[in-house]
């Protein structure tokens, strides 16, 4: 009963933020209607368990046939069928639900007849779906295509199981009533796939689900150890229930992370390794400061952490205003050595700013003429990812880069870790741009003024004094050194 209205209240936050979608397609308004069916449906369940009437006997019979024709219509332009054949047959069922409807109308002593024949006719459309997911599934001629037919047909798989297993513990055979949650799940996956320019993969999925129920678990014995010991009086226990409400709020962000942590650790080894690897990169950046380096660097990482087999690092030259290719490998490692600043490529890199684009979000967010230019230079380069190094509104680089020895994409998981390294690696470039004080200086012998030596002296010193520091990182040890080098290099013999 509970379970109804909550997957009904669910069912109608995703018609509303369908409809809320900036760029509705006619696939978009027949989730919507869908989803506003199975809120008609679940919401008149829940007021028939609530109360019996004949009233919520009928609605609950128009939610039942009107469910599977909205079912039928949604998953038709979801997989976009376009037979004759099919548009007949599909034509004929839509008129036998107009039949069915005028069944509310029938005397009282036949309702129950008509439910049975109406999840008959539900049946026939889930079913002829699933065929079609099905067919899909075995067409496919992408990998991204294959996964989402696979995770398609399974999701639908599983909640045709869970809901009939709800009807049949209505009859007294022992059965877990998930059927409301698992479609709630459901309507999810096909909201995210619709709005989204790559659907979330089975392990995201899976590691939020195991992240609630931590949190859950976790929340609830403080609860319990904070209000299970009041004594039975209302007002002491409102006391004590507001008590420990305030101190979960307090705690509820390290909570959240203690959890990811344990869930990312215990469940998805390789992703809490890869957040290790960037964040060891990222401390990696402060030490850098050459060109070469960076590139060494940069390369060492994308292979080990990302195994990615071909990289493209361009790097903005300010002499010739344009973006050289300093590091190319795998694929077209020898094609589009430079490209000027105000080519198509780098100012479509530009407006990027601080997001991490791949084909996928580039074939959804970019008009049609820009595919076109796009998406050749990218195939003769082998790349899938577009990583910008960007700096104070100014990107001075970016990196390509794919794993075409994996018929997967990179999941959003993995991109993510990657966002926040862009001011980084544009601060790095940033800062290694600069003249170098060698060069400044034509030799050690040079002049220098009074206060320039005793800068130089000053910082001298500080380095000696933090290199006395016993829990020095290899990484800032690193630092000093160089620091060291350079300062040694300025000052006169």
């Amino acid at each position: 009963m509970q379970t109804s209205l909550l997957s009904g209240l669910a069912a109608l936050a995703f018609t509303f933020f369908t409809l809320r979608y900036k760029n509705k397609t006619k696939k978009h308004f027949a989730f919507a209607l869908l989803s506003f069916v199975i809120f008609f449906w679940e919401i008149s369940f829940f007021l028939l368990s609530w109360k019996e009437n004949i009233a919520w006997h009928k609605i609950y019979l128009v939610g039942a046939i009107f469910l599977g024709p909205a079912f039928l219509y949604f998953n038709l332009l979801y997989l976009k069928v376009v037979s004759d054949e099919i548009k007949r047959v599909t034509s004929i069922y839509y008129s036998i639900g107009v039949f069915l409807f005028l069944s509310i109308f029938a005397p009282l002593h036949l309702l129950n007849t008509f439910k049975v024949i109406a999840y008959f006719y539900l049946g026939i459309s889930v079913l002829a779906i699933l065929y079609l997911v099905f067919q899909n599934l075995k067409a496919s001629k992408t990998p991204g295509e294959f996964k989402r037919m696979k995770y398609l047909f399974a999701g639908l798989s599983i909640v045709i199981f869970t809901v009939v297993g709800d009807f049949v513990s209505k009859m007294g055979i022992p059965f877990p009533s998930l059927g409301n949650i698992v479609l709630i799940l459901y309507l999810y996956f096909l909201f995210q796939s619709l709005t989204l320019p790559r659907p979330l993969d089975i392990s995201e999925y899976l590691s939020r689900g195991v992240l609630f129920v931590i949190l859950a678990v976790i929340l609830s014995l403080i609860y319990f150890l904070l209000v299970s010991w009041v004594p039975e009086s209302s007002w002491t226990f409102v006391f004590n229930t507001f008590c420990a409400s305030f101190v979960i709020i307090i705690i509820y962000d390290k909570l959240k992370m203690l959890a990811e942590k344990i869930t990312k650790k215990l469940i998805f080894k390789e992703t809490y390794e890869l957040e290790k690897e960037v964040n060891n990169f990222k401390e990696n950046l402060l030490s850098i400061l050459e060109v070469d380096q960076l590139l060494k660097t940069l390369s060492e990482f994308l292979h080990k952490s990302l195994n990615a087999t071909t990289l493209h690092v361009y790097i903005f030259n300010k002499e010739s205003q344009s973006l050289k290719k300093l590091l190319g490998s795998g694929t077209g490692k020898d094609k589009y050595p430079e490209v000027m600043e105000h080519h198509f490529f780098p100012e479509n890199v530009n407006h990027m700013k601080t997001e991490i684009n791949t084909l996928d979000t580039l074939k959804v967010q970019s008009h049609e003429e820009k595919i076109k230019i796009l998406l050749p230079i990218l195939k003769d380069l082998g790349a899938e990812v577009i990583w910008p190094f960007n700096y104070k509104d100014k990107v001075l680089g970016f990196c390509l880069f794919s794993n075409e020895n994996s018929l997967e994409r990179y999941p959003d998981s993995v991109l993510n870790f990657l966002s926040p390294l862009i001011p980084s690696l544009g601060f790095t470039l940033e800062n290694i741009a600069q003249p170098k004080l060698s060069k400044v200086i034509p030799s050690p012998q040079a002049e220098l003024s009074h206060e320039s030596l005793r800068t130089l002296v000053h910082i001298k010193s500080l380095i000696a004094e933090m290199e006395k520091e016993p829990h020095l990182s290899h990484n800032m040890k690193s630092l000093l050194a160089t620091l060291k080098t350079q300062v040694q290099k300025c000052q006169p013999l």
